[in-house]
C-alpha cells in the first residue's frame, strides 16, 4: 500500500477538497500545526498516523478511519474534536498521549493497543468487534461501552 507522508511546513494544514485512501497517511508535523482533514470529504481504508513532535490541532469533522496511530510526541498528546469511527484498530505508541476529548463518542471496531497513554476525559469508548486491548501503557476509560466481545485484555 503506498504511504503518503504530510509535513507541514506552516501553521495549518487544510483539506478544502476530497481526499481518499486505502494505504497510510502519515502525518508528521515538527512545529505547532491546526489540521482540518474533512474539507469535502475525508475516507481512509488504511492507516492514519498522527506521529511527529508539533503539537497538532484537529478541526473539522473527519471521523470514519480504519486504522489510527497516535505517535505523535508532543506533550499535548492528540485530542479528537469530533467522535471517531474506527473500522480497525487504535494504537498510541510509547511515549504519546491520546486524549478522547469531552463529551464525544468513540467507536472502535478492531483492537487497541496502548503502549503511551489513553485518557478516556468525559468522552465514551465503544468497543463494538472482537477486541483486543494490549499494551504496557496508561489506560483511563472513564465510559466505556462493550458492544461486542473483549477476548483479551493485559
Amino acid at each position: 500500500m503506498p504511504a503518503h507522508r504530510l509535513t507541514p511546513s506552516g501553521r495549518t494544514c487544510v483539506n478544502n477538497g476530497v481526499v481518499t485512501s486505502s494505504g497510510t497517511l502519515d502525518f508528521e508535523p515538527t512545529n505547532n500545526v491546526t489540521s482540518r482533514l474533512a474539507g469535502v470529504s475525508f475516507s481512509s481504508a488504511g492507516t492514519v498516523r498522527f506521529g511527529g513532535s508539533g503539537q497538532i490541532s484537529l478541526l473539522g469533522n473527519a471521523s470514519a478511519f480504519n486504522t489510527v496511530v497516535v505517535a505523535n510526541a508532543h506533550p499535548s498528546g492528540i485530542t479528537p474534536n469530533t467522535g471517531w469511527t474506527l473500522a480497525g484498530d487504535l494504537r498510541m505508541e510509547s511515549g504519546t498521549t491520546f486524549h478522547a476529548g469531552a463529551g464525544l463518542t468513540h467507536a472502535v471496531s478492531g483492537n487497541v493497543s496502548v503502549d503511551g497513554t489513553l485518557d478516556g476525559q468525559s468522552s465514551v469508548i465503544v468497543l463494538n468487534g472482537v477486541t483486543e486491548i494490549t499494551g504496557d501503557g496508561q489506560i483511563e476509560f472513564n465510559h466505556l461501552l462493550i458492544s461486542g466481545t473483549v477476548i483479551r485484555v493485559g
